[in-house]
């Protein structure tokens, strides 16, 4: 951290420089060059607290923003971004999916069931999606004896 002694220790010339202008001002008497120089010392003195204090913000921010994020990709459900995202919506959409896929999976399997029994020389419809308890989408697993259900109507 920065303390006094190294603070001082690395600004010693910027402080020799403006001691030497205050003499060469206050010698000459040149008041107005002396308050002009006042008055821009003043002017960057507020600009380099205004830049700090800008400096400081947008560190912090993105510093808790991305901590924010890093603790959201870890626990959507438990977070200080719970509030703003809607995760609950997310829940139950993937229920919902869920159950429409279990669905979509069971008729798929009645369907087959019942080409069996009635018409055992057609080929089987592929089931999309896995076993229970995922139920996920998967037509790349289907066995090469079996019709994808889009093309059914081919």
């Amino acid at each position: 951290f920065l303390t006094l002694n190294s603070f001082v220790h690395e600004n010693s010339f910027l402080f020799i420089f403006v001691l030497f202008c205050f003499a060469v001002f206050g010698i000459l008497r040149l008041q107005r060059l002396f308050h002009l120089f006042i008055l821009l010392c003043w002017i960057l003195t507020v600009l380099c607290s205004i830049f700090f204090g800008l400096y400081l913000f947008l560190n912090n921010f993105s510093s808790d923003t991305c901590k924010a994020l890093e603790m959201f990709q870890e626990n959507p459900n438990n977070n200080s971004l719970s509030s703003i995202l809607p995760c609950e919506q997310l829940l139950t959409a993937k229920s919902v999916l869920t159950d429409v896929s279990s669905e979509i999976y069971d008729l798929v399997n009645q369907v087959n069931t019942q080409i069996a029994i009635s018409y055992p020389d057609i080929a089987l419809v592929c089931n999309p999606f896995s076993q229970s308890p995922y139920y996920e989408y998967q037509p790349q697993n289907c066995a090469a004896n079996t019709i994808r259900i889009g093309d059914i109507p081919k």
